[in-house]
């Protein structure tokens, strides 16, 4: 009984690290700069360059299904040393591009530190196919927290910085978390430059990424509808709490998900069973609303000692249309993540491509009638249809599994 309340206790442990330090971070943006014009500016820079960092993890979406059933250690060096090249190298991109015109210089730092972001992303999701989860969880504590830090010694020695040199400062807490991610994968890294890795496994993903970059928009949509129809501080509050659910899911909901994506090296996908899916899906859909409830009012406490002043209407609002959002993720994800798994990109390519179009629609309503409530409700009707297409794959392809199963038992029996 005392090992299991133990092992509870650390299985709880790393998330709450993780979501600790990411809130902290937010919150103490709208600290240093209020709900004002800055930390708007600073929000929508950091939707923008992410959303670009997003579109370009098309140089390392294709490897890590690899991962998940490959042993030999060649291989995994061949994938880990060759993601981590494309990632680094299709990130410096935006970098170089802004550097050569003059009205997107003031991107520069934002784009260094989604070069660095990026590279976390992708080494952090290398640990957990590596079965190592705990690394997931501390580096980003790690990177958050070092960046709360430097935005406090930046504020404090700085009365004004530009935004390009907040986000250059930000970005060495991410360099430093990449500097020793890349010594524990040091073992499954090798300095070679190979192109076949664009034909096996950039290539086969682009449909469903460049499906997926309309989905990715979506966040500079809302940003831009927020900026224009939301008062002062509007989109700081929206970003504040939208992060906060974005967290819990990642650290809680997801967390479930990657402790049973990290076994799938000692078990065999093709035995699961559609209950199986859903026992995760129940589960970590479970641990997102009751984890949810506790970080509301740890926000609320933060929010009060801070003395944030905003409106607790539009608050309410934006807890609701987040909380609901992340609620139907985190419902999705284990089918999703299955339907990745099995290399199922057309139907990657479909949720998204579903998901973004309903809420193209629903946004242009709302925007030509100036209704940002229309325009949040989109986001919930939208992810109501991925999760449908999910399912549906998920259900589908076991059936076929199934039925391949059965029919070769038969087959040998004659």
């Amino acid at each position: 009984m005392y090992n299991k309340i133990i092992e509870k206790i650390k299985t709880i442990f790393y998330p709450c690290l993780s979501l600790g330090a990411s809130s902290i971070f937010f919150i103490s943006i709208g600290s240093i700069y209020g709900l004002s014009k800055t930390s708007d500016l600073i929000f929508l820079t950091l939707t923008v360059v992410t959303t670009i960092g997003t579109i370009l993890q098309i140089s390392w979406y294709g490897f890590l299904p690899k991962l998940a059933s490959t042993k030999s250690k060649n291989n995994l060096t061949y994938i880990i040393s060759n993601s981590i090249f494309y990632c680094a190298i299709l990130n410096s991109i935006p970098i170089l591009i802004s550097y050569l015109f003059k009205d997107t210089t003031y991107l520069i730092g934002g784009f260094i530190y989604s070069l660095f972001f990026q590279m976390h992303q992708l080494m952090r999701n290398i640990f957990i196919y590596l079965g190592k989860v705990k690394y997931f969880y501390f580096f980003d504590f790690l990177g958050y927290s070092l960046n709360m830090i430097t935005l406090v010694l930046l504020n404090y020695f700085l009365s004004s910085p530009s935004n390009s040199l907040i986000f250059l400062s930000l970005s060495l807490g991410w360099l430093l978390a990449n500097i020793i991610e890349l010594y524990l994968l040091r073992i499954y890294l090798k300095f070679f430059i190979s192109l076949k890795p664009l034909f096996i496994f950039v290539a086969p993903t682009v449909i469903s990424r460049l499906a997926s970059c309309g989905f990715i928009l979506k966040d500079l949509l809302m940003a831009f509808a927020l900026n224009t129809f939301t008062p002062i501080g509007g989109l700081t509050i929206y970003t504040y709490l939208n992060k906060l659910a974005i967290s819990i899911f990642q650290v809680f909901s997801i967390y479930k998900v990657n402790i049973w994506i990290s076994k799938f090296k000692t078990i065999n996908k093709n035995d699961l069973t559609i209950d199986d899916i859903k026992k995760i899906s129940f589960s970590s859909s479970i641990d997102y609303i009751i984890f949810l409830f506790i970080t509301l009012i740890f926000f609320y406490i933060l929010a009060s000692a801070f003395k944030i002043n905003y409106s607790l209407l539009w608050a309410a609002y934006c807890i609701l249309t987040s909380g609901l959002l992340y609620l139907i993720q985190s419902i999705e994800q284990p089918f999703a993540r299955y339907v990745y798994i099995n290399k199922l990109f057309s139907s990657v390519a479909k949720a998204d491509f579903f998901n973004f179009t309903i809420y193209i629609l629903v946004y242009f309503i709302g925007y030509l009638d100036s209704n940002i409530y229309l325009i949040l409700f989109g986001l919930i009707i939208s992810q109501i249809a991925s999760l449908y297409i999910y399912t549906s794959s998920s259900k589908h392809y076991l059936i076929k599994i199934k039925s391949k199963s059965t029919f070769t038992k038969e087959y040998k029996n004659e």
